[in-house]
Parts: C-alpha cells; sequence; structure tokens
C-alpha cells in the first residue's frame, strides 16, 4: 500500500501480486531485499521456504500484515517509532493477554515474537487456552435458554508462568421468548449470547471486571461492571470500537443500542441463573468451593455507584430469588443447599464471633436450619428479595423463645454466658423471666426473679465490692463482657428482678448488717482489730471505707457508735484498737494537716487526762475534726477548756520558768478568744511587771519597747505608758485588748505640741529634725502624720512660715538654670539624704511635670526680659524650658488665657528665613514659626522649628496650616530661585518642593481660588512656568499632539483636580482636532514651496487614523496628506484624492485622467480611507484587469482521512485486539506478532523505488543538506538545495501552511471536556472553534460577525464546517477550546482559556480571554449577572444558556476547583429554581419559565451524563498522556489574535520611525538595521492575525508566505527582495565578519538607499496594517 502516492504514482494507492500470476511470481523471486523481511517471517515464523510457496503451493495458509516503523512524521501521521517504543507496545499487550482468548472459539493461541538485531528469536509472550471435557454441565430442558458451563484454562507464559481456571457459561436465548430479540438479531445479523466468566482460585476486584465484545473492550470506566464475572456478547459497539451503546439521549432509537439493553435485560440474568445454578452443582460435588458460588453474588455495595449496572445487579437477583432456587449453604453442612425461604439467617449487627459460634451450636443443637453467609450476599438479599419480612432470622427474641422451649440444661458455661450477652442485647428484659442465666461470682446461675434467694449485687467503679468484704458471695462475675454488664445494670435499675445495683445507703446498710460478731460495744469504747481473724475485714479495707466516706459523706453522724477510728499506726503483725465515733471527744492528733503538736504541750495535755492520736495520716475527713481535734493552740485551748480551772491555775503557779514562756507563746498563737477563755486567761499568771515579776494581766496602757526605733530619753514621755518585754506579751495583751503605744504614736503625741505652738524654736527644729531624719519609718507607719506634717508650717523664710511644697528641689539642675535660690529649702533641713527624702515625701517639688503654668510664665517672662541684655544667658535658659516642656505634658495645664500670654512671649529661640543656618539665632513669639513639616511649603518665607514632640508643636500652634498667603509668596520665591538654575528638572530639591506645594494647594483649593488669577503661571511644564488654562490632560488614545499643544507632563496628573479649577482643559473636543489639519494646511499654503514636512505628515496620518480607530464622522472636506510629483508630500482636500488599491502601473493611468486626483500618503491605510469615504484608485483607473482575483478551493487526501480512522483508536494496542478479532472472524486457531529489528547490511537495490529504502533502514543522508541549507540567503535558494536533493516541500501542494482538523469533522470524545461552557466568551476571525449540531460536537472556523446584534447572549456568527458555503449561527453554539492554566502556589484554579506563550516573550492575552472566579462570591456575582440577561432571551436561546451555564459549574467538569465548583453548582440550581417561581434577589424583567417548574429540572440527569461524559473522556486521555491542553496537542490550530498582530504593528511603526531620524546621520547601517527590524515585526504581526504562531524564517520565507493570505499583499516577496537589494540585513548591517577585512559595516553601504528603504518598508507596513486592522 502507498497511501501518500510517493512510490507507484499519482491516485495509485498501491500494488497487488498473484500467486497464481508467472510475471508476479518472477517479480516475487527476483525482488530479494524488496520483500526479505517476508522471506524472513515464513522462515522464522511459519517454518517455510519462500519458493515453495511462491512457485509450488501457490498458497500462504494465513494473513501476514507488516507494518515498517516510522522513523519520521508523514501526513498520515507524526506518531514515531523506536525499539524502546515498540517494546512498550508489546508490554501494552502483554497486560490483557490472558483475557483475549477468554470468550474466543477458534484462535487458542496467541504470540509475541521478537527477533533481534543479530536475527536471534525470543519469544516474549504465549498465550494458550485449553477446555477441559470431563466438566461440562449442559443447560436442562428450559423454555427460555439454553446453554452450557464448562471451564477453561489460560495458560500464560512470559518472564512469569501463569494459569488462570475459569468458570464459563455460555447462554443463549431461545428464539419465540421476546420478540423485539427475534426481530434485532435477524435485521442486525447479531446472536442473543451472553457468556459469563468467573476466575476460580483467585479473588479479583470486582472494579476490574469489565465487558467483551468476543474480545476484551478497552480498560476504561466505562467498560467496568463492577460485577465478579466477565461479561461478554455479541454488542453493538461505537463506530470506533471502543464503547458499547446504551439508550441516551442522543441515542434513543438506536438499534445497536436497544438490542445492548434488551441483553442486559432479558439475557444477561438468564446466563447469570445458570452459572450460579450449575456452581452450585460443582460445590454439592466438591468441584468447586462453597465459597465461590457466594463469590459470584454480585456485591450491590461496591456496585452502587455505577447507576446503570447497579439496576442491571437487582434485575439478575430478582430472577434468581423469582425462582426460589436453592442457593444458600447450610452451617451444618456447606454442600447442602436450600432456599431463603428455609433458612434461618444468622443476626445481624456487630457480633463477636465467640457469641456466634455458641448461637450456631445452640441452634444446630436443636434442628434448626441455620445459614451462614457473607456481608455481600446479606446485603443482596435484603436489596432484592421480595417479601424480606418472610425470612427468619436470629433476634433475641427468637433465640429466647427456643430457650424456653428446649431448656438450658446442656448448655455450657461459656455458652450460657455468651447465649446471655446476646438475649439481653434488645432491652426486653420482662421476657427473661424464669430463665437460669443470671451468673454469680462463685460460678453459679440463679433464675431471673424477685425472690430474695435469687438476689444478685452488681457493684461499679464507684462502689466497689471490695467495700463490702462479707458479703462478696452476692455480686455477679466481674469478667462478664462490657455488653452484658450494661445490659444487667440497665435491668437492675427498672427493678424487675432482684438485681441490685449498689450505693452509698446499701454500703452503709450492708457494712453494719454484716460487721463481725465480736466488735460488740465496750466500756472503754475500743474495739480489737485482728487481721489474721478470716472473719475480720482485710487490712486495706479501712483505708478505703474513710476514702468512700469522704466521697459520699459530708457528715459523720449516721456512722455513730461504729468502731472506725484507729487510736495506733495500722500493723500487719498487730492487733489494732479501733475507738468508735462519737459527738463529744477527748482526742487530738498528734500530727495532721502537716501541723504538728509540741512535746512539751503534748506531755501536758497527757498529764491533764487527755488522748494524743498518733499515724494513720490517710484518716481523713471534712466531718472528723469534730471528732479528733487537729494540733493547734484553739485546739489545745478547748482541752483546757474541759479541764478543772483551780487545778489548771495551781499546776500553773508551780511551773518553772520555762514551761509557762512555753504555754505562753503556744497560746500566744491564737487569733481570737471566746468570752470564757478570755477569764480563764486573764487569771492566769503569765505576764511580767516593769520590775520583772509575774502577775495577771490587768486594764493598763503598755509601750512597746525595742521596735527598732529608740524614742530619745530627752523627748518626755506621759507617764501612763508602760512596756511590753516580748512579742507573746504583746499578742496576749492585744488579745486581751490592753492599749499598745509604738514609737510612732508617742510621735504623734510630739507634733501635737508642735502644733499647739506649746514648743520654742529650738524644740521645733529637734522635733522636726528627729522626724524628718527617721521619716521614711515614721511616714510609711501613720500616713496620718504625713498629712499632718505636709500642711505644718514649720520652715521660716524671709521671717514668714511656709510649707514644704512652696520649695524645688536643690538636686534638680534644670530647676537651678532657670528659677531664683529663694526658692529652695534652708540648709538646716537638707544635711542628709534621708531629710531630702522626707522633704520630697511631704511634697517638695523635684519633678519637672509637677512644675505650674505660673512657674513657667515666670520663667518665659524672665527670657523675654533677658535677651536683650544677655542673649547667651537667655538661650541657655530657652534650650532648658523647651526641653522640659517637649519632655513633659506642662502646657497641657495651662488655661487659655495663661497660654495666650505664653505665646504673645518671644522665647523661642530660630534662625531667621532665608538666612544661613550658622548665624546667630533670634527670638520669636510662637505665632511667628511653623513646624520644619511644612519646610517645602513656606521655608522660604516663615521661621521653623523641628526638634519639638508634636504634641508642644500642636499647643503652641507651629503645625497650623500655614496662611495661603506665605504659601504664595513661597512659591513665588521657588519661581524666582528656578530662573537661577541650569536645570530645573534634575533638580530633585526643586521638584521636591513643587510637588509639595501643589498637592497643599489641591488639598486646600478654595483658600487659594480667591487669592490667584487663572492665567497665573505657576505650573512647572517643559523647564518653563505656565497656567494650567494653556494644556491639555491628555491626547487622545495614540494621538500625539505635542507639537501643536502641550501636556500636563505625567508627574503631576496627581493634582488634575487643581489644575481644573484653574482652567485646565481635560479633553480635545473632535473639532480642535480636526482643526488641527487645517492649522497645517494653512501652515503649508503660507511657504514659499507648498511641501509639508515629516512631522507634519506623521501628525497629519495619526489625526486620520485616530477618526478611523474612533469611528469619528468627519463631515467637512478635511485635509488629507497625498503624494505629489518628485516623491514630496502636501496636503489637500479628501475630496481630491483616492486611495492606490492596484500595482504601481495603474499609477499610470491617472497621468491621462482630466480631473485633478491626488493619491494619499502611502502610510494610510484602507480602513482609514474606507472611514473617510475616500474612494479607490480602482475606480478611476482604464484597465481594471490589472486587479487580479484567484480562486481556490479544499480537498481531504487520502492522507489526511487515514490519520483520521487512526485518531479514532485511543490506545496503541487495539492493534492487537483488532488483528485478533479479525483472526477469530476467519476461523484461525493462532495469532502471531512479530518485531523484526534487523537491518540491511548492504544498500537495498532489488526495490520497487529507491524511496522504499527508507522502509528498509534508516541512514543520515540528509544531514549534509541540512548543512547546505543552513547557508542559504533567501527563500529561492532553499528551494533550489532542496529540489536538487530530491527534497519536496509539502507547502507546494497544499494552499494552507498549516494541517489542521478539517471543519466539519467530529471532535474526539477525549476533547469534548475541552470545550469553553463559559458563554461571555468573543471569537476571532480564522479561529478554530467548536460547533454544536445535531447533539454533537464538530470543528469549525470562525469566518465573521455579523453586524447588527447587540447583546453578550445574542451575537451571530458565519462559520466555516466544510460546506459549499459558510452557515449562520447562535454565538451559544461556539465553544472556544480551553487551555490548562498552571495555578500559582498555595492556590487553586479553575480549567480557564488563557494565551499559550508562543515564540515571542509578553504576548497579549487575546480579547475573548475571561478569568474564571477564583472565590464563592465572584462565581454568584458571575451567575447572577448571567441569569438575569439568560432570562430575557427567547425559549430555545434560553435553553441553550442555561446548559452551558449549568455544565460550565458541574464538578464533574471542574477537577481543578472542586469546592469552589460544589457551591457553585448549588448555588445556580437554587436560582433556577427561584426565578422559575418568581421569586429570588433581582427578579428579572422576563417571565418564568412556561413549562412550570420541571421545565429545567428536566434535563439535569441529561446533562449529568454529558458532564460525565466530558469527565471519562479527560480521564481516559489523561492515561496516556501527562496533560490535558487541546492547544499543545494541536499546535497546529490557528489561533488568530488581533491585539496581538496590533501590538508588533505599533512597534513595527516605531522601529520605522527610529529609521527615519536616522536618515542622513552617517549611520546608514543603523538605519537599515532599524527597517529590517521594522519589517520583520511588521510581517510577523500578519502571522499571529493569521494563525497566531509567528515562525522564526528569514523576511523572504514570512513573505512569501503572508503573499498568500490576501490580495493586497501578493506582491510583499517582491518589496522584501528590494529591500534587501537596497542593503536591509539583519546581519550585514551588524557584524564585521560579514564583510571583507579590514571593513566594517559602517561605510559599506551607500546614503542615497537610507530614505528610499524607509519609503519600501512603509508600504509594506501599511499593507499589513490594513490586513490586520
Amino acid at each position: 500500500m502507498d497511501p501518500q502516492e510517493k512510490v507507484f504514482g499519482e491516485r495509485e494507492g498501491g500494488f497487488q501480486w498473484s500467486l497464481k500470476d508467472e510475471e508476479d511470481q518472477e517479480a516475487l523471486m527476483n525482488m530479494h531485499d524488496q520483500f526479505k523481511p517476508f522471506q524472513d517471517i515464513l522462515s522464522h515464523v511459519s517454518r517455510q521456504e519462500w519458493s515453495k510457496v511462491i512457485m509450488e503451493d501457490q498458497h500462504f495458509n494465513g494473513t501476514i500484515f507488516r507494518f515498517p516503523l516510522r522513523n519520521e512524521a508523514s501526513d498520515i501521521s507524526d506518531n514515531l517509532y523506536d525499539s524502546d517504543r515498540v517494546v512498550q507496545l508489546f508490554d501494552s499487550f502483554i497486560a490483557d493477554a490472558d483475557l483475549s482468548l477468554l470468550f474466543l472459539k477458534h484462535v487458542t493461541t496467541v504470540s509475541l515474537i521478537h527477533i533481534s538485531v543479530d536475527g536471534s528469536v525470543n519469544i516474549r509472550l504465549e498465550v494458550k487456552s485449553s477446555v477441559p471435557t470431563d466438566v461440562i454441565l449442559e443447560s436442562e430442558d428450559n423454555t427460555i435458554r439454553e446453554g452450557s458451563t464448562r471451564f477453561k484454562l489460560i495458560t500464560l507464559n512470559s518472564e512469569d508462568h501463569k494459569e488462570t481456571k475459569w468458570l464459563l457459561t455460555t447462554c443463549t436465548m431461545k428464539e419465540g421468548n421476546v420478540e423485539k430479540i427475534d426481530s434485532l438479531a435477524k435485521k442486525l445479523s447479531f446472536f442473543p449470547q451472553v457468556d459469563l466468566a468467573f476466575p476460580c482460585g483467585e479473588r479479583r476486584d470486582c472494579s476490574e471486571s469489565r465487558l467483551s465484545c468476543f474480545l476484551p473492550l478497552p480498560n476504561n470506566e466505562s467498560n467496568k461492571t463492577g460485577l465478579p464475572v466477565y461479561v461478554n456478547a455479541c454488542f453493538g459497539l461505537t463506530d470506533n470500537r471502543r464503547h458499547i451503546k446504551w439508550q441516551e439521549e442522543d441515542q434513543k432509537h438506536d438499534e445497536h443500542a436497544v438490542w445492548n439493553e434488551l441483553l442486559m435485560k432479558e439475557v444477561l440474568p438468564q446466563a447469570y441463573l445458570m452459572i450460579i445454578q450449575d456452581a452450585i452443582k460443582l460445590a454439592r460435588e466438591g468441584i468447586l468451593k462453597v465459597s465461590s458460588v457466594y463469590d459470584l453474588w454480585p456485591d450491590i455495595a461496591q456496585i452502587q455507584h455505577k447507576d446503570k449496572w447497579c439496576v442491571i445487579a437487582l434485575d439478575v437477583l430478582h430472577h434468581l430469588f423469582r425462582e426460589n432456587v436453592a442457593v444458600l449453604s447450610l452451617a451444618e453442612d456447606e454442600r447442602k443447599f436450600i432456599s431463603p425461604s428455609e433458612a434461618v439467617f444468622p443476626c445481624n449487627g456487630p457480633t463477636s464471633p465467640d457469641v456466634l459460634a455458641a448461637i450456631k451450636r445452640t441452634l444446630i443443637s436443636c434442628g434448626e436450619n441455620l445459614v451462614t453467609l457473607p456481608d455481600s450476599i446479606a446485603s443482596a438479599i435484603n436489596e432484592a428479595y421480595p417479601h424480606p419480612e418472610t425470612l427468619r432470622h436470629v433476634t433475641p427474641a427468637f433465640l429466647k423463645d427456643i430457650l424456653h422451649r428446649t431448656g438450658m440444661h446442656n448448655l455450657s458455661k461459656e455458652d450460657k454466658l455468651c447465649l446471655l450477652e446476646y438475649i439481653l442485647s434488645d432491652g426486653k428484659y420482662r421476657e427473661l423471666q424464669g430463665l437460669l442465666l443470671l451468673p454469680l461470682s462463685d460460678g453459679s446461675f440463679r433464675s431471673f426473679t424477685n425472690r430474695e434467694e435469687d438476689t444478685a449485687l452488681i457493684d461499679s467503679n464507684e462502689f466497689p465490692r471490695s467495700l463490702l468484704p462479707c458479703c462478696k458471695h452476692l455480686f455477679i462475675p466481674d469478667d462478664l463482657s462490657p455488653a452484658c454488664s450494661a445490659h444487667l445494670k440497665q435491668l437492675a435499675r427498672e427493678k424487675i428482678f432482684k438485681v441490685v445495683n449498689i450505693d452509698a445507703d446499701q454500703v452503709k446498710e450492708y457494712t453494719k448488717r454484716y460487721l463481725p460478731e465480736d466488735w460488740k460495744p465496750t466500756r472503754t469504747g475500743l474495739v480489737t482489730w485482728d487481721i489474721s481473724n478470716s472473719q475480720h475485714p482485710p487490712l486495706d479495707w479501712l483505708q478505703q471505707f474513710w476514702k468512700f466516706l469522704n466521697t459520699h459523706f459530708k457528715e459523720l453522724s449516721g456512722f455513730t457508735g461504729m468502731p472506725l477510728i484507729p487510736v495506733s499506726p495500722l500493723s500487719v503483725s498487730q492487733p489494732v484498737l479501733l475507738a468508735r465515733v462519737q459527738q463529744k471527744t477527748t482526742l487530738i492528733f498528734q500530727k495532721s494537716k502537716q501541723i504538728s503538736l509540741p512535746e512539751q504541750i503534748a506531755q501536758l495535755v497527757n498529764k491533764f487526762d487527755g488522748k494524743v492520736v498518733r499515724g494513720n495520716e490517710w484518716l481523713k475527713h471534712e466531718d472528723l475534726d469534730s471528732y479528733v481535734l487537729c494540733p493547734s493552740p484553739r485546739s489545745v485551748m478547748k482541752v483546757l477548756m474541759n479541764l478543772d480551772s483551780q487545778h489548771l491555775i495551781s499546776e500553773l503557779q508551780s511551773a518553772n520558768h520555762r514551761a509557762r514562756e512555753e504555754l505562753k507563746d503556744y497560746l500566744s498563737r491564737l487569733d481570737s478568744l471566746s468570752v470564757n477563755e478570755k477569764d480563764l486567761l486573764s487569771k492566769l499568771p503569765l505576764f511580767q511587771t516593769m520590775k520583772g515579776s509575774y502577775v495577771a494581766a490587768q486594764s493598763k496602757q503598755a509601750v512597746l519597747l525595742g521596735s527598732g526605733l529608740t524614742i530619745p530619753k530627752e523627748l518626755p514621755m506621759p507617764d501612763s505608758v508602760v512596756q511590753c518585754a516580748t512579742e507573746a506579751d504583746r499578742r496576749l495583751l492585744q488579745l486581751l485588748k490592753v492599749n499598745l503605744l509604738d514609737a510612732v504614736q508617742a510621735a504623734n503625741l510630739l507634733v501635737d505640741s508642735v502644733e499647739k505652738g506649746a514648743c520654742s524654736k529650738e524644740d521645733t527644729e529637734k522635733v522636726m529634725t528627729w522626724i524628718l531624719q527617721h521619716g521614711h519609718m515614721i511616714f510609711s507607719q501613720n500616713q496620718s502624720l504625713k498629712r499632718r506634717c505636709k500642711d505644718l508650717r514649720f520652715i521660716e523664710v524671709n521671717g514668714e512660715m511656709k510649707k514644704t511644697s512652696s520649695f524645688f528641689d536643690p538636686r534638680n539642675q534644670a530647676f537651678k538654670v532657670i528659677f531664683e535660690s529663694d526658692l529652695f529649702p534652708p540648709p538646716l533641713y537638707v544635711q542628709t539624704p534621708q531629710m531630702l527624702e522626707s522633704l520630697t515625701d511631704l511634697e517638695l517639688i523635684n519633678k519637672e511635670v509637677d512644675v505650674s503654668p505660673g512657674h513657667l510664665l515666670h520663667a518665659a517672662t524672665q527670657i523675654d526680659k533677658l535677651h536683650a541684655d544677655s542673649q547667651t544667658e537667655a538661650l541657655k535658659r530657652a534650650q532648658v524650658l523647651l526641653k522640659m516642656l517637649d519632655a513633659n505634658d506642662l502646657l497641657s495645664k495651662f488655661s487659655h488665657e495663661q497660654l495666650s500670654r505664653l505665646k504673645m512671649l518671644k522665647w523661642v529661640p530660630c534662625a531667621k528665613p532665608g538666612s544661613d543656618k550658622s548665624q546667630r539665632s533670634c527670638f520669636f513669639c510662637p505665632d511667628e514659626i511653623r513646624h520644619s513639616m511644612y519646610e517645602d511649603i513656606v521655608g522660604h518665607v516663615m521661621p521653623l522649628v523641628g526638634k519639638l514632640s508634636d504634641r508642644v508643636s500642636n499647643k503652641l500652634g507651629l503645625k497650623c496650616l500655614p496662611p495661603p498667603g506665605k504659601v504664595i509668596e513661597n512659591l513665588s520665591a521657588l519661581i524666582s530661585k528656578a530662573q537661577q538654575m541650569a536645570d530645573p528638572d534634575t533638580n530633585l530639591d526643586f521638584k521636591r518642593k513643587l510637588h509639595s506645594i501643589y498637592k497643599h494647594m489641591q488639598d486646600h483649593i478654595s483658600a487659594f481660588t480667591t487669592m490667584m488669577s487663572k492665567d497665573t503661571c505657576w505650573l512647572w511644564s517643559h523647564n518653563q512656568f505656565v497656567a494650567p488654562q494653556d494644556l491639555v490632560l491628555d491626547y487622545p488614545r495614540d494621538l500625539d499632539l505635542s507639537s501643536y499643544i502641550g501636556k500636563v507632563p505625567k508627574e503631576f496628573l496627581l493634582y488634575k483636580k487643581l489644575l481644573c479649577e484653574f482652567g485646565l482643559r481635560t479633553s480635545l473636543s473632535d473639532q480642535e482636532i480636526v482643526g488641527i489639519l487645517h492649522s497645517i494646511k494653512k501652515t503649508i499654503e503660507g511657504r514659499q514651496q507648498p511641501l509639508a514636512n515629516s512631522s507634519e505628515i506623521k501628525v497629519s496620518i495619526e489625526i486620520l487614523n485616530w477618526l478611523s480607530r474612533e469611528k469619528k464622522t468627519v463631515q467637512d472636506d478635511i485635509p488629507v496628506p497625498v503624494i505629489i510629483q518628485g516623491g514630496q508630500f502636501t496636503l489637500k482636500p479628501r475630496s481630491a484624492t483616492v486611495f492606490c488599491d492596484v500595482s504601481r502601473k495603474g499609477l499610470e493611468e491617472l497621468q491621462y485622467s482630466q480631473e485633478e486626483i491626488h493619491v494619499i500618503h502611502e502610510e494610510i491605510p484602507r480602513a482609514t480611507a474606507d472611514c473617510l469615504n475616500i474612494r479607490l484608485l480602482s475606480t478611476h483607473i482604464l484597465d481594471p484587469e490589472l486587479v487580479g482575483i484567484e480562486q481556490c478551493g479544499q480537498s481531504e487526501p487520502i492522507t489526511m482521512r487515514i490519520k483520521n480512522i487512526l485518531k479514532e483508536y485511543d490506545e496503541e494496542n487495539d492493534i492487537f485486539k483488532e488483528l485478533i478479532q479479525n483472526a477469530e472472524d476467519a476461523g484461525a486457531e493462532a495469532c502471531k506478532f512479530l518485531v523484526d529489528f534487523r537491518v540491511h547490511k548492504d544498500t537495498p537495490e532489488s526495490l520497487i523505488d529507491p524511496g522504499m529504502a527508507l522502509c528498509h533502514r534508516i541512514e543520515a543522508c540528509h544531514l549534509p543538506v541540512l548543512g547546505q541549507l543552513l547557508m542559504c540567503d533567501n527563500l529561492q535558494d532553499v528551494q533550489k538545495t532542496l529540489a536538487k536533493n530530491g527534497i519536496h516541500d509539502s507547502a507546494e501542494t497544499e494552499t494552507s501552511p498549516l494541517n489542521s482538523p478539517a471543519p466539519g469533522t467530529d471532535i474526539p470524545e477525549e476533547w469534548h471536556d475541552s470545550l469553553d461552557m463559559n458563554i461571555l466568551n468573543n471569537f476571532e476571525e480564522g479561529e478554530y472553534v467548536g460547533y454544536m449540531t445535531n447533539n454533537k460536537y464538530i470543528y469549525a472556523v470562525i469566518v465573521e460577525e455579523l453586524p447588527g446584534y447587540s447583546g453578550q447572549y445574542s451575537r451571530r456568527y458565519k462559520i466555516e464546517i466544510g460546506e459549499d458555503e459558510p452557515i449562520e449561527v447562535s454565538c451559544l453554539d461556539l465553544y472556544q477550546f480551553k487551555c490548562e492554566k498552571k495555578p500559582k502556589p498555595a492556590e487553586a484554579s479553575c480549567m480557564e482559556l488563557v494565551l499559550l506563550a508562543g515564540a515571542v516573550p509578553n504576548s497579549s492575552q487575546p480579547s475573548s480571554t475571561r478569568s474564571s472566579p477564583t472565590s464563592v462570591e465572584e462565581a454568584k456575582r458571575e451567575i447572577d449577572k448571567c441569569l438575569a440577561e439568560i432570562w430575557t432571551l427567547p425559549r430555545e436561546e434560553k435553553h441553550k444558556a442555561i446548559r452551558r451555564l449549568y455544565l460550565r459549574w458541574h464538578p464533574d467538569k471542574n477537577p481543578d476547583c472542586q469546592s469552589l465548583a460544589n457551591e457553585a453548582f448549588k448555588y445556580l440550581q437554587n436560582r433556577i429554581d427561584e426565578l422559575i417561581k418568581g421569586k429570588g434577589k433581582g427578579k428579572t424583567s422576563g417571565s418564568s419559565c412556561p413549562g412550570g417548574r420541571s421545565n429545567f429540572r428536566d434535563f439535569y440527569q441529561q446533562w449529568n451524563q454529558e458532564a460525565r461524559y466530558h469527565r471519562s473522556g479527560r480521564e481516559r486521555f489523561f492515561r496516556g498522556n501527562p496533560s490535558y491542553n487541546f492547544w499543545t496537542h494541536h499546535d497546529n490550530v490557528p489561533r488568530p489574535n488581533r491585539e496581538e498582530a496590533q501590538r508588533w504593528c505599533r512597534q513595527a511603526r516605531c522601529d520605522l520611525n527610529a529609521a527615519y531620524k536616522d536618515t542622513g546621520g552617517g549611520s546608514t547601517e543603523w538605519c537599515l538595521f532599524k527597517v529590517h527590524q521594522a519589517v520583520e515585526k511588521s510581517l510577523k504581526a500578519a502571522q499571529y492575525k493569521r494563525h497566531g504562531n509567528p515562525s522564526s524564517s528569514s523576511i523572504s520565507v514570512i513573505a512569501l508566505e503572508v503573499s498568500l493570505y490576501n490580495p493586497q499583499m501578493r506582491d510583499l516577496p517582491q518589496i522584501v527582495d528590494n529591500l534587501k537589494t537596497l542593503g536591509v540585513d539583519a546581519k550585514k548591517t551588524q557584524y564585521p565578519n560579514c564583510h571583507p577585512f579590514p571593513h566594517i559595516p559602517n561605510g559599506q553601504f551607500e546614503a542615497e538607499n537610507e530614505l528610499q528603504a524607509v519609503e519600501k518598508a512603509s508600504e509594506l507596513l501599511s499593507r499589513v496594517e490594513a490586513y490586520v486592522n
């Protein structure tokens, strides 16, 4: 075969040789090299001789396909192969090799053979199938079906040996049962048979089972059934044989889809019933495991997500149960099967294996038909059994009934406990009446009754059984299961039977009831506890019992009389005495709560008949202190109070000094005394008189001795004061309410004397110096004394007594600078630091923050007076005062009047404005000064201060706005200084000040508009100050009018509001812009030679192009640039001009025109001429045939057809399955695949055509040609070199340079998800898009957008779909292709339409691009916006738009932003419902849906299915490709980009202007290089407009391609050749090595060519601009 027609000639796609024709036989024998591969295949694979087959047999029993490896791209495919890829191809087939023979009848062997380069043969894979004949089950007589079941062995020999045994059932529906099947079988020539295969001996994941149509269908999600069996049938397949057809929306009446549905509904259930019944037969005979029978059942849980197959599985189960077949295995004998109606099913829900085993043993012993089955089988029965309520299941009630009837005599203890746990689980405890299943801890069981002898106790964590050691035989076992224990506790709570949950009261009751008999009340109140006695509680019982008491009883009164208090520590070896709990006690702890009773005190307590309890630190209770006293003075006092008082006094009088002091010291720790206790202590001889004797306390005053501050003897004290010797004395005296005097109180008495004037001056000074010296102690102890001293006038100055607060601290240096000496205390009272501290406590002023406004005004006044005589001293004081004010918030204390006085004084030092800072400072009032923050706006006219804090500055008014007059005065000073600057624009200080002044003026416009006129020149623009009314804010877009009117500099656009207030024009009117043309024309006409210069022409052309772009209507006869004789230019009225739309030969015809006609400037594009209604030159010439018109058509070569067929095979290994299927259809028994990597060692000679050598070997013969091509300078040289070497360019045979999908052909399913469902997109002319027609997507090309349609969803386009004429369609039927936008880090994004980066960096994004929302709120806004306009559309258009919006946000179509899509999708459905009902926010003007609420919801299922298909196609594509991007896999598809083309045109125009400026400048090479840059960018702009894919070829090659785009550009190759003749070259104008040594590019080009080259390039650019625009 030769589909590309390169070997046998045109329209000769191949050649056939006959084995019976003599001439053909001769050719086959003589062309050794041509047929060498076939000869080797015969010898290596079939073991036959070539000559024998050709000459003798004249027949070959088989078919050989030979596929040469494609090592270079062709018209059919660009899919290249090498040895590694072939090996990968083989490996891909091996994955499904064992399934390939499963359902085949004829082919039993498939081999993969590899012949290496050295000729060695290696069998990579061999798969064989065989059917054992010993087990074949034929179907019984059945009126519906017939078939058989057998085993099939599949053996696979590869790197490993693998053998799989399959249970294979074939089921055929007999004719006459289903009429529709019979009719379709005849019509379609299909056979109503379904085969099921089940792998025996291995468990396979049900998700891997899939469909086969004799051979396994592709391993994708749509072909996976989820069933445990593999399904084979003669299915109706899709065109590419990759999927079976279903009755979807688009193929409801497709006969193949109907056939498939009937097979699944009618035949598959019969086949499934048959394989299960036959498996049961084999299991009964022991040939098949019983578990395999259950493995055959469909698992509903695993198949729920597959809606269609879930329905089919349920249908299978319904058939199975309808027959009432014995399909369940008995637990007693698994080979016995019974029907579901006879079975007892195991219990539902979670149950432990032990319980299940006990139930199983019990029921089997009772003769019940118990079955065991997996969870999946139980689930299937629950789902599909027709009457599940009739089935018998094991339940607690069922089991209790069995036990009541049969008894429990033969049950073991373990089974009883398991059965108890299960029957308790239903919570119906009354049904337990009489069952002997209540366990006790001693191993016995009691019945569930209310009898006392059947009592059972249940403990808990809170009340353990160890609290009742004498009742342990009454508790239930502690090793019951948690569930069983929980139910028994609940049973006890309901108080149905004699089962008790013990609590605190019951513990108390049972403890009293079951105490040992020998613990009877005794005379001493003590009992003996012997832990060695078995009748007594264990050692740890008492501690645990006290813990229980602490938890549950706040009082111990309920336990009165019980022996619970141990007197001595617990001991294992010795008995312990226990004291009973009594209300009145004589006990006290020796140690308790970390407090111990002193030994001397303990001896006294014991001496007085008290008892001390020792040890047992665990003995604690909140009420225990009432019965055993804690060791404390209070407890000892209570003990003493209970003793005989006379005996106690007698004992103390005879006590020695040490005992008396210790008792006094211990009792002194009491915090209070009762009346009785006070009476007792007052009688005890515990206190010492001044003379040292011990007496009882009396009502006296006492003086504290040794308190730290000694009162001098020379200071007299009152006679009523006595001493207090020790601390114990002091505490006890206080308890006895005896008045105590300390040194401070003594000092207080002394101050009284000073206040009353009873002291002389000398005594006053002594008393006050003593008080001041010890003030830190005295004042801290007595604040009232401190306050009295603050108000005490004891300091004499100039004969006047003053308080301390009238003076300043002499330690503060700032005070000493600004204040006089008579404001400081006398030296007598500042002798020591302690005195100064005491004075400070008495409010001596020592902090700057405490200085009063009066003192500050006094200091400022002194500075104002002093600076005239002594400026140095005044400056020193002013600096200290400013520093003080800045550091402290002193000015806030000033009243308004005081602050005004301060502002009027000249006390602030500042430099004079405009003077050198090094000069001497002057003093100013604060009102005359401003903060340095205003330096830029008033720095030349006002004194400034910048070092003060904001607080001080605000108070003094330094930050108040400067007067507007000062700002204007400062601006005038700045204008004067600018006149003295060499280059003000480079002076940053000058610019900063201007900006500051302008900003201040804009912020306070009203203050300046009344003080300045609009004609004042104060705005800096282009090295001068101008009035704003003389400028314009901005020129129109892409229009530079700077030569005729000034524009506000960009840096001052911030002050637009201010400038407009002073007369700035924001824009120019159309009349003013057109007036510039008239002004230019008038200027030209006023010259001696009325010729226009280049700048005038440039401005004129830009104005005209702007009028065209903006679609401005021009009424008058405006001037237009034209060409006159001599190649000069001028301006003429447009009525006398024409546009040159023919070749230059047509210009000669103008010489014969009688009318004055001028050709407009060549840089004016056609679009501008049309907009200005300028006539075409072709309407004036005499020979209209000068304008050539070519016609071209479109055809699809056979190579394209083959290429499209190959695209139908999604996976490469499908070729193997196709060949195996062909072999099966032909009845072949074996298939062998061979890959041959050998090559001819010598050059092949006996070939049909020399080009066939490429099919036999790979050579490097084209490498030298590549070297020759690199040396070519233009396209003609390239073509000559290719022709010389026998290489033809495919571009010669095709009109289009790109090989794109043919319009009208179907878009493959894998690319359906790549279609953008966004309805807000725009389309470009020439853009490849998707078009939906008849429920399918096809390729289309945008021809043009039709005018006259407004609205986002009402636009209409003409498109090409391969028909004779373009068709008109709605924008809602067109879809752009998405490409994947890579998400930024930590950011999720949806698939959205973005521009692919091409050969040029930073390419602009097309106008049709719209970003997808990145948040739920953005998505909701977009949905609301779309629905608002959609709801106004006609019914059909509304349906299309809703469908697209629904699919746009469907979660299956948004895998990269699932969370966002889910929320948006829910919101969309809710909004649609609201709009149908006429509710919701933003109600539209349109009416609700005519069909009611279900109108759109009826389509949701259909649209959901479409979204799933899109997702499946995308997922299939992802299995073999790293990314899902239509454009990366179709880089040959045109993507026109008008905006990018216009961008390149603008830069080309700039390059050309730069080249024009270089003319006549002495650097011709630079001028010509820039011309080359402009030409190259112009041509690439045309490529962007055409297909969006600029090439990197030379300008000659690109010009040849671009000349085919449009008739206006046919002569571009000639223009480029002329430019190259003039020296336009990218390399020769730059690099010295392109010229003979020692020349360089400069000086190698003729200067007179500069202007001509610029004109030629301008002509080329103008034509490209006309095409682009």
